[in-house]
């Protein structure tokens, strides 16, 4: 067969199997562009990018089966010539045409199997594209316009809109996608305080069109696992809570919400006082020295309480034992009347250190106190395979950490809880490149902070050295989900919280920070937490801002929640924050891509739901980072995002709401609050005033907005 003969066999199949269909200029509706061959399957959408790229998906398809008929037909020529050839070269050359083929067949349906494993998807390039026609549709009940954006624009607080992405500075209505139906509400849990209600199932969520592919969202927890002999449950006593996506509740722990210290019979029981001998038996009547010489006496593995006289100062110490089990631990805590004992230590010297592995061990009622000391108040440093520890009722100071939770390489730490504690004045040190932080959490899992104050952690009691890497408390992305609630996070270096492992962050009162907080988001050299982050920002009560004093970034700050590295499943929710008393134009709201060395690593943001917050005389409300782009993959990558029934304003006088009106003023919560941070450091068990609570703080503020 010639050559000739064979290309024209080709160009009347390709004529034959596409039929073309012209359209002329009078057709085209102006400042369009109108395909001149249209195929057969895109004729009613000429004119628009998804024609555009169905367009290039049936050529696609066509390309495929064409490449199926051509394959068939040279292996009929090849056939041909090979039976019907007389030479050894005539032969040679149809069999090369036959293998040629089979091998160019082979390829092509390769090609298209492993694009359809992957994602079908790829093989349907107008699935993908999500048109910018249909940005900004909103759907849901229409009230009044009472929200302030930063950019001036007013949005209904009863609609609902979908925001996959938006530059900066723009216009939040231009996030693509619609929201079909409103979420229902969740039940309401009840019970007493023995055992605690259940809370109710919560409401169907909207769906959103056009959808992501399906993000699995991670399973978070409805609260802090149990320790057995720790209290654990709600903060107050008395019920259980419920709400939109269901709860569980529990009653309030005995003994005024402090674990119970006393022995039972099977405890064995050391005493120790400054005024006692080594040599003595450890009674009360007759205390050891030291609380080395305790911990020999209680022995390991045991169920032990090592008892410090109250009011007394002893030297800084090591454990290298473990309790029994969770409900029979090793304890250290006091006895007699007066202050906390204090654990003393120098200025190059760990408080209390724990060593690696060993578990069971509870740490009640103590003053942990350095002189500007550059270790740690609580030292778990690069000590992985610790186990259930608690911290309650502990006053630590005068540390560059406060409390360092590192598990280094190896076993991970588990189950570390820290509650009615105050931690305070971590500070930088001139000379040491170390940076000042409350608490620093690495490869922590099932870590539990509930009813704390931090306080004044990542600078000096004058304000000074305050810096973008020193924080209240920092949860490194390699650890699990944290369960933060009912602290004070006051007058930090920069963030209240940086919960950068995501998890529950829930009742918190947070006051003059430069950053009240971040959730997921990493934007420095820290490691990112894998696979991204989910959970529930809710209940908590953020006001007044603060500046950052040194460091690259100062002075820059003034910001409520930073977000970032979210998979899905994650609400933020019932928060109020107000007065921003700089001025900064930050946002409150700031939804980001990770940045650093690890930014990468990151997923975006996808499937979080901002609703029924406020945000009051703040002059950014919401932002969304220029870099961030609507799409399903990707560090930089947002889908799913919908803003749901919040009032925000930048009206520093009053403003009426469908709340009620506003009445609380600026200049009496400012000065009400200083004093108020000081109050709540002298909570103690031994004299526990729920007056100086995040709780009365966050009842207090909600009720001057109506809530």
């Amino acid at each position: 067969m010639s050559r000739a003969l064979f290309i024209t066999i080709i160009v009347c199949l390709i004529v034959t199997a596409v039929p073309l269909q012209i359209t002329s200029a009078e057709e085209c509706p102006a400042n369009t562009y109108c395909f001149l061959a249209p195929l057969t399957d895109v004729d009613s959408v000429p004119n628009t990018r998804e024609g555009f790229t169905q367009y290039l998906s049936t050529a696609i398809r066509i390309i495929v089966g064409l490449a199926g008929v051509l394959a068939v037909l040279a292996l009929v020529v090849g056939g041909f010539m090979y039976v019907s050839a007389e030479s050894l070269g005539k032969k040679t050359q149809a069999r090369s045409i036959i293998q040629r083929t089979l091998w160019g067949l082979f390829l092509i349906l390769a090609s298209t199997l492993i694009l359809q494993t992957i994602n079908p998807e790829l093989l349907s390039l107008g699935r993908l594209y999500t048109s910018i026609e249909n940005l900004g549709t909103q759907v849901g009940t229409t009230r009044d316009p009472v929200p302030v954006i930063g950019s001036g624009e007013r949005i209904d607080p009863g609609s609902i809109i979908v925001i996959p992405g938006r530059p900066r500075g723009g216009n939040p209505r231009t996030g693509p996608g619609i929201s079909t139906s409103t979420g229902g509400t969740g039940g309401t849990g009840s019970g007493s305080g023995g055992t605690g209600g259940t809370g109710g199932s919560g409401g169907g969520g909207g769906t959103t069109f056009p959808r992501p592919r399906p993000i699995p969202p991670p399973a978070i927890p409805p609260g802090p696992p149990a320790i057995p002999g720790i209290p654990t449950g709600p903060i107050y006593p008395g019920g259980g809570t419920g709400g939109s996506g269901g709860g569980s509740g529990g009653g309030g722990p005995s003994d005024g919400g402090f674990t119970d210290t006393r022995p039972t019979g099977q405890t064995r029981v050391v005493y120790v006082s400054s005024a006692g001998q080594n040599s003595n038996r450890g009674t009360e009547a007759s205390p050891v020295k030291t609380v080395q010489k305790a911990l020999e006496l209680a022995g390991n593995n045991t169920n032990s309480i090592i008892y410090l006289k109250a009011g007394e100062q002893f030297d800084n110490f090591s454990i290298q034992k473990s309790g029994a089990s969770p409900s029979s631990r090793l304890m250290i805590t006091s006895y007699g009347s007066g202050a906390r004992p204090k654990i003393v230590s120098g200025a190059q010297e760990n408080g209390i250190g724990i060593a690696a592995g060993e578990k069971y061990i509870a740490l009640i009622g103590l003053h942990v106190q350095g002189n500007n000391s550059r270790g740690s108040g609580i030292n778990m440093e690069a000590r992985p395979g610790i186990r259930y520890v608690l911290m309650e009722d502990m006053y630590i100071e005068g540390y560059v950490h406060g409390i360092d939770v590192t598990s280094g390489h190896g076993a991970r730490i588990t189950d570390i809880t820290i509650r009615r504690s105050v931690i305070t004045n971590s500070m930088p040190v001139s000379g040491l490149d170390k940076h000042a932080i409350g608490m620093y959490a690495e490869g922590v899992d099932n870590l539990v902070i509930e009813e704390n104050v931090w306080d004044n952690n990542g600078r000096r009691p004058d304000g000074s050295g305050a810096s973008q890497f020193n924080q209240n408390v920092y949860i490194n992305g390699l650890s699990g989900p944290v369960f933060a609630r009912g602290n004070i996070f006051s007058n930090s270096g920069s963030h209240g919280i940086q919960a950068r492992s995501g998890g529950v962050v829930e009742n918190n009162f947070f006051y003059k920070n430069p950053v009240h907080m971040s959730f997921g988001l990493v934007n420095g050299d820290g490691p990112i937490h894998s696979g991204g982050v989910s959970g529930r920002v809710s209940g908590n009560v953020g006001i007044f801002s603060n500046l950052i004093t040194a460091g690259p970034n100062q002075g820059v700050r003034s910001m409520g929640i930073q977000l970032g590295n979210i998979i899905g499943n994650t609400t933020v929710s019932n928060n109020i924050f107000a007065y921003d008393n700089y001025n900064t134009r930050s946002p409150v709201f700031s939804l980001e891509a990770c940045k650093g060395v690890y930014a990468s690593d990151g997923v975006g943001i996808h499937n979080l739901t901002i609703e029924n917050n406020i945000v009051y005389d703040w002059t950014t409300p919401f932002d969304i980072s220029g870099d961030m782009k609507a799409g399903t993959s990707g560090y930089k990558s947002m889908s799913g995002v919908v803003l749901r029934n919040n009032t925000f304003s930048n009206n520093q006088s009053g403003m009426t709401t469908t709340q009620g009106t506003i009445s609380v003023q600026p200049q009496n919560i400012n000065k009400n609050f200083d004093q108020f941070i000081q109050n709540a450091k002298q909570n103690s068990r031994a004299s526990w005033n729920t007056q100086y609570t995040a709780a009365a703080a966050i009842e207090y503020v909600r009720s001057g907005f109506g809530r």
